[in-house]
């Protein structure tokens, strides 16, 4: 067969695009893997974003529970004394806590939400970073001489190496992710998206051996994905954070100014949504009390609530920060500044000493407040103490003006109860001292006479007058004004006349004790 002269022309530019296209198809070197360290080094930790959430969590939780153990040693305390003004300002207080706690739970709720999101995202770009790695290295060997995607040296033309993900791309290796099941307390984990910077592969012509169509000339058809050229003369993976074109090298995309109207908006959506979790933030559960300190005092609810109890004056909050002396009534009892806050005035109400009742089931350590440290401890002594009734009437105002003291010593015990309840203190038998918020006995005219007995005519609190008879007979001819239900002012009882009004509450006493505590 005999060719022409435009036969063998053609034959001849057939060879020639032949051999340009095997030179094209073979134009793309293996990448350097050290080219994604710093890539992989942040995968690494977007893998661990859960563990960085959950810290922030975790560091809410133990705020919250602090707070929630200060506002229950406070409210226990305003019932065991209940009607004294330390009594009442410590309720104020557990009020505050308990508000702070809400407040704080509320924040927890939203930093949740947060941490799903940022979660999602997190895990959304480091998937895909670690697909594309995963390819290289599949079409690599480990002594990849006749081409492949990915190495890790090379020192010659066919001097070539592959130690794998693990070793030479950490943080892209394909590893189980860890589960959490609980909220963390571990090491705090910083991620910053800035930490990776441009970076060029440019070694990659030194690599001899090429055909890796991964990384084919994204504008030349035939040595690409799909046979085909990729508009702009770019090629994106992972999310935009690897950019390959028509030069024979792998370009990193920096990360120093990610934005949303980018080839790398996923990065960007990722980077927001971590920074996100720093809000709202939460203190050390070491500072829960200098928290509640800071938030009591700068509450203006509080601040007209404190000077009502501690003073009987009313004001307004702005009077109360304004005037020194207002304010101080207030910081001298709970303190000048948190650390006095935290001791004297909390320390002190730790050191109550609680009851111990085993058929109640309480048994806190050392029977001391500051060791309740349980929602079943909490409960248990909530029921206790809400059981317990008012004291008497007799108990609860100064005594009348012919009311007659057994001995000196009971006498000053019976106006102690009185120390810091100024109302209470009746001017005509007491004198309330306000420097030291003390109510003390009037002393009685030398040569006065004083009443008592259980006969007509005769005055005295009827606890008085019961405990004065020492017969049953006796007992049943006291007078006075009969309680409620009630037949007799004064009943023999377990070999005592005592007061009737005294065996109704002591009644229900034992009946409450039933209902709550008796197993």
């Amino acid at each position: 067969m005999r060719l022409t002269r435009s036969g063998l022309t053609a034959a001849a530019l057939g060879i020639l695009v032949m051999n340009q296209l095997a030179e094209e198809r073979t134009a793309k070197h293996a990448a350097l893997a050290a080219s994604f360290t710093e890539l992989c080094g942040l995968v690494g930790k977007l893998k661990k974003s859960h563990n960085y959430a959950a810290g922030k969590l975790s560091k809410g939780t133990e705020e919250i529970t602090s707070l929630k153990r200060i506002y229950q040693r406070l409210y226990v305390y305003s019932l065991m004394d209940s009607g004294t003004v330390h009594a009442r300002l410590a309720k104020a207080v557990a009020a505050l806590a308990e508000r702070l706690i809400e407040s704080k739970s509320a924040g927890i709720a939203s930093l949740t939400a947060k941490a799903l999101t940022a979660t999602t995202r997190a895990g959304l770009v480091a998937g895909a970073a670690t697909e594309f790695i995963g390819i290289l290295d599949q079409a690599t060997t480990s002594g990849p001489t006749g081409g492949g995607c990915i190495i890790t040296a090379d020192t010659g033309n066919d001097a070539r190496t592959w130690t794998g993900r693990a070793a030479s791309t950490p943080g892209c290796n394909d590893t189980t992710i860890e589960e959490l099941t609980t909220f963390s307390t571990k090491t705090p984990l910083e991620i910053n998206l800035k930490s990776v910077t441009p970076k060029t592969d440019a070694g990659a012509t030194m690599h001899a051996k090429t055909g890796c169509m991964l990384l084919g000339d994204a504008d030349s058809a035939g040595v690409t994905l799909g046979n085909k050229a990729y508009a702009s003369n770019k090629i994106y993976y992972v999310a935009g954070a690897i950019t390959v074109d028509d030069n024979p090298d792998v370009k990193v995309t920096g990360m120093g100014n990610l934005r949303s109207d980018t080839t790398q908006a996923r990065w960007s959506e990722a980077e927001q949504a971590l920074n996100a979790l720093d809000s709202p933030s939460f203190g050390n559960a070491s500072a829960a009390a200098s928290s509640l300190y800071n938030y009591l005092t700068t509450d203006n609810d509080f601040l007209v609530a404190a000077l009502l109890i501690i003073a009987n004056e009313t004001a307004k909050p702005q009077s109360i920060k304004t005037d020194n002396q207002k304010c101080k009534k207030i910081m001298d009892i709970v303190g000048v500044d948190s650390t006095k806050f935290t001791n004297p005035y909390l320390h002190n109400i730790g050191e109550t000493t609680l009851v111990k009742d085993t058929n109640c089931g309480i048994n806190v350590k050392d029977n001391k407040l500051k060791n309740l440290d349980s929602d079943d401890q909490y409960s248990k002594l909530l029921l206790y103490y809400t059981s317990q009734p008012e004291p008497d009437d007799a108990e609860t105002t100064c005594p009348t003006e012919t009311a007659t003291p057994k001995d000196d010593a009971a006498n000053q015990k019976m106006f102690e109860k009185f120390h810091n309840k100024p109302k209470d203190c009746t001017e005509k038998t007491c004198t309330y001292d306000t420097k030291t918020n003390k109510c003390n006995p009037i002393k009685p005219v030398e040569g006065a006479e004083t009443v008592s007995g259980t006969g007509e005519g005769t005055t005295g609190t009827t606890t008085d007058k019961c405990a004065a008879a020492t017969t049953p007979e006796e007992c049943a001819k006291v007078t006075g004004t009969k309680p409620e239900s009630k037949n007799a002012v004064c009943r023999w009882i377990e070999g005592k006349c005592q007061d009737s009004s005294f065996l109704t509450n002591k009644k229900l006493v034992l009946s409450m004790a039933a209902l709550f505590c008796i197993k």
